[in-house]
C-alpha cells in the first residue's frame, strides 16, 4: 500500500509539473515555428501545431527555403540531397532509439550496462541533427556564418545536457520576427 501511495505522491510532484513542462515547451516551439513559416511565406505554416509535422516543418521547410539546401554535416562527409531523407532518419532515430534501448534494457545483467551506451549513441546522433537543422535555419533568417555556427552548438549543448528543447524554443522566439534573407520561399 505504501508503494502505490509513494507512486501517487510522485506522481503528483514530479509527473504532472514535467507533463506542464512539457506542454510548455512544445506551445512556446511553436509559436515560434509558426511565425517563422508565416515571415518565410509558408504555405504550410500550420504544421508547427501538429506534435510529428511540427518536427518536419522545423527540419524540412524552414531549413529548406534557401532553395532545397542538401542536409550535410561533418564537412561533407554525411549528405543528404534531399532533405527529407534527414528527416525520416532524424525520426527513425528517435523512435527506433527509444525501442532498440528498451528491448536491450530487457536483457538480464548485459542490458543494466549496455542500455545507456546504446541510449547516449542514439542521443548523440539526434544532437548532431538538431545542430546541423538549427544552423541551417539561422542561415535563413540571419546573414552570419560564425554567429550562426556558434548560436545552434551553444543552443544543441543546453537542450543535450540541460533543458530538453527549451533552449531551442526559447531563441527560436527571439528570431521570429525576422524574415528570411531569400526572396523565394519553398513550400515543397
Amino acid at each position: 500500500m505504501s508503494f502505490i501511495i509513494g507512486f501517487i505522491v510522485g506522481f503528483l510532484l514530479v509527473g504532472i509539473p514535467l507533463a506542464i513542462l512539457g506542454l510548455c515547451v512544445y506551445i512556446i516551439e511553436a509559436i515560434a515555428l509558426f511565425k517563422l513559416a508565416k515571415n518565410a511565406n509558408c504555405k504550410y505554416a500550420w504544421l508547427a501545431w501538429i506534435p510529428l509535422f511540427g518536427g518536419y516543418l522545423r527540419t524540412y521547410l524552414i531549413s529548406d527555403i534557401a532553395g532545397n539546401k542538401p542536409f550535410v554535416f561533418f564537412d561533407g562527409k554525411i549528405n543528404f540531397q534531399k532533405r527529407i531523407n534527414s528527416f525520416w532518419i532524424y525520426l527513425g532515430l528517435g523512435i527506433g532509439g527509444g525501442l532498440i534501448t528498451t528491448i536491450i534494457a530487457m536483457i538480464p545483467l548485459i542490458g543494466l550496462f549496455l542500455s545507456p551506451i546504446v541510449s547516449l549513441a542514439f542521443s548523440a546522433a539526434i544532437g548532431i541533427m538538431n545542430y546541423v537543422y538549427l544552423k541551417d535555419m539561422l542561415d535563413v533568417f540571419r546573414n552570419d556564418d560564425e554567429k550562426n555556427k556558434t548560436a545552434a552548438l551553444i543552443v544543441t549543448i543546453l537542450d543535450c545536457l540541460v533543458t530538453v528543447g527549451f533552449a531551442r524554443a526559447i531563441y527560436l522566439c527571439t528570431i521570429m520576427k525576422l524574415d528570411p534573407l531569400y526572396v523565394e520561399a519553398s513550400d515543397e
